[in-house]
């Protein structure tokens, strides 16, 4: 993926150590040591599953481990200010995402029996990236604070503070389901709208689900706060 925010989080993270133990529990396999078959990914990257299988019909078995676990089940963003330059990005068990498209693809051929594999896997991964996407941009948000001195770095390593399943994962569900999605291509929209409505009915934690009830506006601003600065709309990179 590219790496936009590496020169601003060098400047802000390097000096300071940030605890990296409750981020590992999170992930099966340590980031910083050797995985067998890890590869750089992009959206281009999905390709088709073979024809033979393209509509091939499988029980819920991963949509299972989403219930309980929430997205992380098959896919993690690492922050920078943890795993440095070396290790930072958005990682996917890419087993359990070609799983778990052919679950969802096996409910939403209920709706339409056109459906095939190939377009559950391209939506799906479009929608988790744009969830671990928003992790980072939460990221850089931080780090734009920590320089300007709106936080300080206590606070940001504050254990209520950068704890793992807070409101922000709400707003990165938020993102993943209601935003349009980018570089899909080959599934129309109305295929798409049936995909999507059946990742969103799959069921997660509270705190990922609870985009359904909470106003982006509300909890944007209270991120907002946190930081002790108001964003721009466009909380893009300067």
């Amino acid at each position: 993926m590219a790496k936009p925010g590496n020169e601003l989080f060098k400047q802000v993270f390097e000096e300071y150590k940030f605890e990296n133990e409750g981020w590992i529990e999170d992930i099966p396999f340590h980031p910083l040591e050797p995985v067998y078959g890890k590869s750089k990914f992009g959206p281009k990257d999905t390709g088709k599953f073979p024809e033979s299988i393209d509509t091939e019909n499988m029980p819920p078995v991963v949509s299972r481990e989403i219930q309980e676990r929430g997205i992380h089940a098959i896919a993690w963003y690492l922050p920078f200010r943890v795993y440095r330059e070396k290790a930072w990005g958005i990682y996917f068990d890419s087993f359990a995402m070609n799983r778990l498209s052919i679950e969802i693809a096996t409910m939403a051929r209920q709706i339409d029996p056109s459906i095939t594999n190939t377009q559950a896997r391209k939506v799906l991964y479009a929608e988790v990236m744009r969830h671990e996407i928003e992790h980072a941009i939460q990221e850089i948000l931080l780090a734009k604070s920590l320089q300007a001195g709106t936080m300080d770095v206590s606070r940001a390593m504050a254990a209520d503070f950068s704890k793992k399943g807070s409101y922000r994962e709400t707003i990165a569900s938020h993102f993943e389901h209601l935003e349009a999605l980018q570089g899909v291509r080959g599934v129309d929209v109305r295929r798409q709208n049936i995909l999507r409505h059946v990742i969103e009915t799959i069921g997660e934690p509270p705190v990922y689900s609870a985009w359904r009830n909470e106003s982006i506006t509300y909890l944007d601003g209270r991120y907002e706060t946190e930081l002790g600065v108001t964003l721009p709309t466009s909380r893009g990179i300067e």
